[in-house]
């Protein structure tokens, strides 16, 4: 007889796992409370520090381990998991819609899409959050809507 676990469903990789879990929990299945919220861009890094220019309004909002925002023209969404406090893996790959935008909006958009897709860690002071993977380091400070 099992005595104070829970059995949990955890989503790994698109396989369902049953995990039974004395701390009813799952590695990845949560956020510090650093990183709960939204988010805007303020800067994207590129090829060595080089910076793209950013449209006003692109966001990261992050609510347990999902995640959703705007980019530019389209609104997107994934899942993650933190494997380990700085370590960040997409679960799902990242939903969008299918807008079209000027040349220029959809140009950015497409960097921005891919910077996040390749992501690999995750940094956060409570005041800002900063991922970083491949070629690119995304840095938002928390939304103003977020404060007031």
């Amino acid at each position: 007889m099992i005595v104070d676990r829970r059995a949990t469903i955890c989503n790994s990789l698109g396989a369902a796992i049953l995990v039974l879990s004395a701390t009813g929990g799952c590695s990845g299945a949560h956020t510090s409370p650093d990183l709960e919220g939204e988010w805007t861009l303020v800067s994207l890094a590129r090829d060595g520090g080089s910076e793209s220019p950013v449209p006003e309004g692109i966001t990261l909002d992050i609510s347990g381990a999902d995640a959703s925002g705007f980019s530019g023209c389209n609104t997107y969404g994934f899942s993650f998991e933190l494997p380990t406090d700085s370590d960040f893996r997409i679960t799902s790959g990242i939903a969008t819609t299918k807008k079209a935008c000027s040349d220029e909006i959809m140009s950015f958009e497409s960097v921005f899409l891919s910077s996040l897709a390749s992501s690999l860690s995750i940094k956060s002071d409570g005041e800002g959050v900063m991922l970083v993977g491949g070629e690119a380091v995304l840095s938002f400070t928390r939304s103003e809507s977020a404060t007031e």
